[in-house]
């Protein structure tokens, strides 16, 4: 009842923390008792790109310039897809953009509660990601 959380190479050395229980949810290994929460975060914001699959982090809230700690250990099932900065054909940031930071859809199973928590941050402010030692 198990399912790689990241692309398993050949010849690669297997750990527990790759694998995650299955659900009937679309593939997503959504542990019992937690649901599915995506949220699109810039590169900064997911330490520079380093969250995967598998990565286990701590979710912080940047509101009304005040920080806060939401969640000290997240689990990341999904990561992607990433968008780039558009460019015009001159070579020229598109203006419609107003960031030049990739932006990339990270899926953390979350509790009901620590998805209220999460969905409020993202509605009222930005979130920030601190990776967790594996």
């Amino acid at each position: 009842n198990l399912q790689t959380t990241q692309t398993v190479f050949s010849g690669a050395v297997l750990m527990r923390r790759q694998f995650a229980e299955t659900s009937a949810t679309g593939g997503l290994p959504i542990p019992p008792g937690r649901t599915a929460l995506a949220v699109k975060l810039d590169d900064p914001e997911r330490v520079a790109g380093f969250v995967q699959p598998g990565s286990k982090v701590m979710v912080f809230a940047n509101v009304n310039e005040q920080a806060a700690l939401l969640l000290k250990d997240a689990p990341v099932v999904a990561v992607g897809p990433s968008t780039a900065a558009t460019t015009s054909v001159d070579g020229a940031a598109d203006d419609s953009n107003s960031k030049d930071d990739p932006s990339t859809v990270v899926t953390f199973a979350l509790t009901p509660e620590e998805a209220t928590k999460v969905v409020a941050a993202v509605s009222n402010g930005q979130l920030y990601l601190g990776l967790l030692p594996s």
